[in-house]
């Protein structure tokens, strides 16, 4: 999810950076400037799943846009407000994960006198694969703001600058 968050972000934030210029154009180039622009995103990551699926519905909505003859300013607005959606539907679902999960985790121990327990985590996790939130690191989050975490455990090591090349 966060490159297709950061991805759409960096499409809303150049759209508004460039707003004056592209509010002159036509409906129908405005369109295909903002289509060019997500194609270029779609070429930089060969992988992203989650960026493919979210490039895939703007351009669907994009599409839509011109066949309803909107104006040039509902295609950027539309973009800065799918962005934004995109990044707190991934906060929100992390957090509704971290509590399902942090339930999970806890339940069998309700019946015990443990009032806390201990996890262990051993993955890319919170800010840097999700909006912010996290998915495993939701858990951890959600298991410390109920009083339920005595410690965490987090092992995984990446070589230098993995991913930089």
């Amino acid at each position: 999810p966060a490159i297709a968050i950061c991805g759409l972000l960096t499409v809303a934030t150049w759209a508004l950076s460039e707003k004056e210029s592209l509010l002159v154009l036509s409906t129908e180039d405005l369109c295909k400037k903002l289509h060019d622009e997500l194609d270029s995103l779609r070429s930089s990551r060969p992988t992203a799943v989650n960026l493919f699926n979210a490039i895939d519905d703007v351009q669907e909505k994009l599409a839509e846009l011109l066949k309803n003859n909107s104006k040039q300013e509902d295609f950027i607005n539309y973009i800065v407000e799918e962005a934004e959606r995109l990044y707190e539907d991934d906060i929100t679902n992390n957090k509704k994960m971290g509590k399902f999960g942090a339930g999970r985790l806890f339940k069998p121990f309700i019946e015990s006198e443990k009032e806390s327990i201990s996890v262990l985590t051993h993955c890319n996790t919170g800010s840097l694969a999700t909006g912010g939130y996290g998915t495993a690191l939701g858990v951890i989050r959600s298991l410390y703001e109920q009083g339920l975490l005595e410690r965490a455990y987090c092992t995984e090591t990446r070589p230098y600058n993995q991913g930089s090349r």
